[in-house]
């Protein structure tokens, strides 16, 4: 196998250069979202200055590093935030899958493509800006920065591949279900506990987390963080994280391959 076979083909950066232009295509949905997340921040330090005063596991967090956590995680989150279950699933819905199957180009990879494209723009958008307010305003987010930044980028980037395949997973759900959209909801709400976007990893008892490290739920989040700050180990064997997104990528492709062939005979019979 040659290098050039296992680079993206133009077609790869044609559909992720596509989904930065329908991403900004919609301005009102992106300055909405824009002002939603600083409200998103201040609620989080609201809740962690009263978490901090209150609880009496305070001091496996002290407040700065909690709000730098989170921090970290919400920025995150606005990159991966891309709700590719849910696009999945309308397909399946509508029934305009059976065109996106019937294309000379595989499923999966045109999808990985677009949500590349829209994390670049969200990182543009979102993340940057917020990065830098955070700069100005958070005097422990100048304290806190990343000690590790390329380690950091590296393991987010699993993370986003991570998260992105299982999210890929939960919308071919619909093959069977045709609507999943409350399916999505509540397994959205699960990886983001389990990954420690909402809870730190250290508050889960120890057998817990023990036992989370053996999943790629905390690779999406707590492992990027902790690459980039260490704040708790959380029973996480980072070892493994670059194995997962090709596992759950394995899965898909055969769900997607048993559908095409089932779209290529509806087609031909109509």
């Amino acid at each position: 196998m040659r290098l050039a076979d296992l680079l993206p083909k133009p077609s790869f950066w044609a559909l992720t250069r596509a989904s930065v232009r329908e991403f900004l295509a919609y301005p009102a949905d992106v300055f909405m979202e824009f002002f939603t997340y600083p409200v998103v921040f201040f609620s989080y330090y609201c809740f962690l200055q009263a978490l901090s005063k209150g609880s009496p596991q305070a001091s496996v967090f002290p407040l700065k590093q909690l709000a730098v956590y989170y921090s970290l995680g919400w920025l995150l989150r606005m990159i991966f935030h891309q709700q590719t279950d849910l696009i999945v699933s309308g397909l399946v819905a509508r029934g305009d899958i059976v065109q996106h199957l019937l294309r000379p180009v595989n499923f999966s990879i045109a999808m990985r493509a677009r949500a590349l494209g829209r994390a670049g723009a969200r990182l543009l958008v979102y993340s940057l800006p917020a990065f830098l307010l955070m700069l100005g305003a958070l005097s422990s987010f100048r304290t806190y920065l990343p000690a590790n930044p390329l380690l950091f980028l590296a393991f987010a980037l699993a993370g986003f591949l991570i998260l992105f395949e299982l999210q890929f997973l939960i919308g071919c759900i619909a093959f069977y279900t045709t609507m999943n959209f409350q399916i999505s909801w509540t397994l959205d709400m699960l990886i983001r506990l389990c990954s420690g976007l909402v809870v730190p990893l250290a508050y889960f008892p120890a057998g817990v987390s023990t036992a989370l490290g053996y999943t790629p739920l905390p690779y999406i989040y707590s492992v990027p963080i902790q690459a980039a700050r260490p704040f708790d180990r959380g029973g996480v064997d980072s070892g493994a994280v670059l194995d997962q997104p090709r596992r759950a990528e394995e899965r898909a492709d055969k769900i997607v391959d048993q559908r095409r062939l089932t779209a290529w005979r509806l087609s031909a019979y109509s």
